[in-house]
């Protein structure tokens, strides 16, 4: 599943793929035409298949918060990402 949600201008994508022969907790940031300029596997240090199976995420002015969940342990994994505009947005916007 694919949640996503839209901070100044950013979409921030988060997906599952797999690497390590795990299922992982991909972010993916886009700018407005939808190009990626960044990608952060979340999940790196965590050796379990996860899923974003909510679908959803919040956003409370500073931090996105979007759950997921790990199956073979039957847990919730809760992330909380501080949102900044990457530094090259700002150049574009402000130059």
């Amino acid at each position: 599943m694919v949640t996503r949600f839209y901070v100044q201008e950013i979409t921030y994508m988060y997906i599952e793929v797999v690497a390590d022969d795990h299922f992982r907790h991909v972010m993916n940031i886009l700018d407005k035409d939808l190009n990626l300029i960044h990608k952060k596997i979340l999940s790196k240090n965590i050796s379990t298949d996860l899923h974003f199976n909510t679908g959803r995420s919040t956003y409370d002015g500073k931090n996105i918060y979007v759950a997921g969940s790990d199956w073979e342990n039957g847990r919730w994994v809760i992330y909380s990402i501080s949102v900044k505009v990457p530094e090259i947005l700002m150049m574009q916007y402000y130059v």
